[in-house]
Parts: C-alpha cells; sequence; structure tokens
C-alpha cells in the first residue's frame, strides 16, 4: 500500500497506518510530501505496524513482495 500524503499527513499516520496494519497488510508505505521522506511500515502484529522505516532523498527502499526491485526516494517523491 502506498499513500501520497500532504495535507491529510495526520490522518494517514493516526488512522490509515492502524487500519491497515489491523487488517493485516504487511507493509505501507506513505509519501510525506510536506517532509520529503518516505516512511516504510512492515511487520503487523497485535494491529500495529512493528517496523519503520525513515527513508531520504538519495535513499532507495524495496518492496517486501519484490525484494529484487529497488525503488529511488526521488522517484516517489518527486
Amino acid at each position: 500500500m502506498v499513500e501520497v500524503s500532504d495535507t491529510t499527513i495526520r490522518y494517514d499516520y493516526n488512522v490509515r497506518v492502524p487500519l491497515y496494519a489491523v487488517n493485516g497488510i504487511p507493509e505501507v508505505w506513505i509519501a510525506n510530501l510536506r517532509d520529503g521522506v518516505l516512511d516504510v511500515y512492515r511487520n503487523p502484529e497485535g494491529g500495529v505496524l512493528q517496523e519503520i522505516i525513515v527513508l531520504r532523498i538519495g535513499e532507495a527502499a524495496s518492496p517486501l513482495a519484490f525484494s529484487d526491485v529497488e525503488v529511488e526516494v526521488a522517484d516517489i517523491l518527486g
């Protein structure tokens, strides 16, 4: 799941991420346009995504489902 967030940032962090965790979504990426970071949430357990990785421009992420694919943060944040 990928959320692009600017004006809905609080809602995305406080409502959507917990909903995804409760429903067993294994990974959520939030493209935080306001702060210029990509937040990667992984490993739902007990209704909470246990792992949080904060990536900045110049770094890359690989989705759990396609670990051989690398996505540049700059390409997501535009």
